[in-house]
């Protein structure tokens, strides 16, 4: 058996020597996704209803952002909630991560409850009951928040209405990013010494070949 300090600095070497000669050995992590694209694509998010007919709308002509609308169903016997999700889970490739974004909402008639949901725990954007003619937020507002690899993450459309209402409440989502905390570099361990040796062994077969073809 080799001595653990001796296989360590072995392990190292083999590393750097196969890193140098054969390219990196560990391929980088994306740093974030950028947009509804890639693993945050608009069919990797799941769209579910209750009582309410939800629709999602992609922002044309590139995907920078995406428009749900929760219309409610009626109801003849009086008030009813209803709520519209949309959701995915947190791709950190074993890292945790941030994911932000920036919110318009338009309410309906009724109570209004919008707002973003990280691992279960419930983010509230806004609230209000409308009693009137709804109110618009122009104005994009920023929203920031650390998540877990795997989480599942969730735009939340919650309202109660008189059972009479069907105009939809809308939430327009702009410049989502999923960004991604690489963490601390990989150390090579004993049981990746096959696969650096056989790395090694070839990138030593191809320098001798370009030495022979120049001499």
């Amino acid at each position: 058996m080799f001595p653990q300090n001796t296989l360590n600095r072995s392990l190292l070497v083999l590393a750097a020597t196969a890193s140098v000669c054969c390219g990196n050995l560990l391929l980088a992590k994306p740093s974030y996704a950028s947009g509804f694209t890639g693993d945050y694509a608009p069919d990797k998010w799941d769209l579910t209803s209750t009582n309410a007919l939800g629709a999602v709308t992609v922002v044309e002509p590139i995907i920078d952002g995406i428009t749900i609308s929760s219309a409610p169903l009626p109801n003849l016997l009086g008030s009813s909630t209803n709520t519209t999700r949309y959701t995915t889970q947190f791709q950190g490739n074993g890292n945790d991560g941030t994911v932000s974004f920036n919110w318009t909402y338009t309410p309906l008639l009724g109570d209004n409850l919008f707002g973003f949901e990280i691992g279960g725990t419930f983010f509230e954007l806004y609230s209000q009951n409308v009693l009137v003619s709804p109110d618009i937020l122009p104005i994009p507002v920023s929203f920031s928040g650390n998540v877990s690899d795997q989480q599942d993450i969730a735009f939340v459309i919650t309202n109660t209405t008189d059972g009479i209402t069907t105009t939809p409440a809308i939430a327009n989502i702009t410049n989502f990013n999923a960004s991604i905390n690489d963490g601390d570099p990989v150390i090579p361990t004993p049981a990746m010494l096959p696969g650096l040796v056989g790395m090694w062994m070839a990138a030593m077969r191809k320098k001798r070949q370009q030495q022979m073809k120049k001499e």
